[in-house]
């Protein structure tokens, strides 16, 4: 860790803000009577929710990522005004034989950076093990300058060609989102994401918490899968309870609601302007003014938290033949494999099976090391301290036995604490 990157990061913890804010500008695009309903309270830049440094850091020179596109400027960056019907993306430059994966890495609600880090380098390890197709990784900052460094200080010089790192080029006419989705810092960037590149055509966008298992390109295979509608592919996010926190809320895509910890994006359809909003059913609007009217209507009015798969949830409740459910297995998290323990059935029937975990999701950090996260942390582990190498089956095969080996390893007295279903990640990985 350089001086650089722990001075930028150091002073990251919880930032106690107000919920709900909302710029006048956005009230404006919604009817008279919620507008009523509302309280507007200025709180100026600290209640933004991203990292504020106390100082300037002096400059340093770095030695800029190698990218195989130019990054957007702002005059280059589309403007889609919420309310407009004219604008469009640009059309997108892709490369058929590489595959799109993004991250959102910014300052905010995050307690340790350095745990980000570990995480983040271990999800680009598990996706470049067990891989054989070209992988761009596409990542959007808020600091270019300590996240170009974190690339080189831990990622192999040869993988840094793939990664494409670019500041925010949210349109303006969407900043009123940095206001009110302030999850990690950056929440409105799981939405607007396609502004910064809109010159690719699909993506997937991941959590830096997440840990591919099976080759991604298996899980890029679910876009073949999209109806002539869809635009869209998330998982679920109590598949396994019907008392989770979007059976509560009315303005859920479906029954469990969508979980935001990947999201399958084709970007094409996404400028199409053939969406739904909470006050016209008719398909004959941008993406930006459906999200904009629906995280209005269904979530600012409730002045709940509004974390990024709120917003999608409430766009999607109006557009529901828009988004692609994804198989659970792309999407596992501990509380949901630990359900399965000694259950007469099991609400992902693939955990069964041999290579039945696609990517293993470490929300609620139960990828940190803890006497109830033995497994899910184990595997972590396991990936992240694997050696850099020019990976390939014999590699594969490799990681594989070494994670069996280290699970059958867990003495028993721990884990028997374990709450991140031990015994089927035996079995599934």
């Amino acid at each position: 860790m350089t001086l650089l990157l722990t001075a930028n990061f150091s002073h990251f913890g919880k930032e106690q803000y107000r919920r709900s804010i909302l710029p006048e500008s956005v009230v404006d695009f919604v009817d008279e009577q919620i507008k009523q309903e509302i309280t507007l309270i200025d709180l100026g830049n600290a209640a933004n929710g991203v990292y504020q440094p106390e100082s300037l850091l002096e400059e340093k020179k770095l030695n800029r990522v190698q990218r195989s596109q130019t990054p957007l400027t702002g005059s280059d960056t589309p403007s889609l005004s919420p309310l407009s019907s004219t604008n469009h993306l640009p059309l997108p430059v892709t490369n058929s034989n590489e595959l799109n994966v993004g991250y959102i890495l910014c300052h905010g609600n995050v307690t340790n950076f350095d745990t980000m880090i570990r995480h983040f380098t271990t999800s680009i390890k598990s996706i470049l093990i067990f891989s054989s197709k070209k992988i761009r990784f596409r990542i959007v900052t808020d600091d270019l300058d300590g996240i170009n460094e974190m690339i080189f200080e831990n990622i192999p010089e040869k993988y840094w060609p793939d990664f494409d790192v670019r500041g925010d080029h949210t349109s303006k006419d969407m900043w009123n989102l940095k206001d009110s989705l302030k999850f990690k810092g950056c929440g409105h960037l799981k939405m607007t994401f396609h502004h910064t590149f809109g010159d690719v055509d699909s993506l997937l966008l991941l959590d830096a918490d997440t840990l591919l298992l099976n080759p991604i390109e298996d899980l890029f295979d679910e876009m073949k899968n999209f109806s002539s509608t869809e635009v869209l592919a998330m998982a679920t996010e109590h598949p396994w309870n019907d008392q989770g926190y979007y059976s509560r809320r009315p303005y859920a895509h479906n029954p469990y609601g969508l979980n935001g910890g990947l999201l399958f994006y084709n970007f094409t359809r996404l400028a199409l302007e053939n969406f739904a909003t909470p006050f016209d059913e008719n398909p004959i609007h941008s993406f930006e003014e459906a999200l904009t009217t629906s995280v209005m209507h269904h979530l600012i009015s409730r002045k709940q938290f509004l974390a990024d798969q709120c917003a999608a949830n409430a766009i999607f409740h109006h557009n529901p033949e828009k988004m692609y459910l994804l198989p659970c297995k792309w999407n596992l998290r501990s509380w949901g494999i630990e359900s399965c323990v000694g259950a007469e059935k099991c609400y992902c029937e693939s955990l069964s099976q041999p290579r039945g975990c696609g990517l293993l999701h470490g929300q609620g950090r139960s990828f940190v090391p803890y006497k109830k996260n033995v497994g899910f942390s184990t595997v972590w582990r396991t990936v992240l301290e694997f050696p850099w190498a020019d990976f390939n089956e014999s590699e594969q095969k490799s990681l594989r036995q070494l994670i069996h080996a280290n699970l059958d390893a867990i003495p028993e007295k721990v884990a028997e604490d374990d709450h991140s279903g031990l015994s089927i990640l035996k079995q599934c990985v």
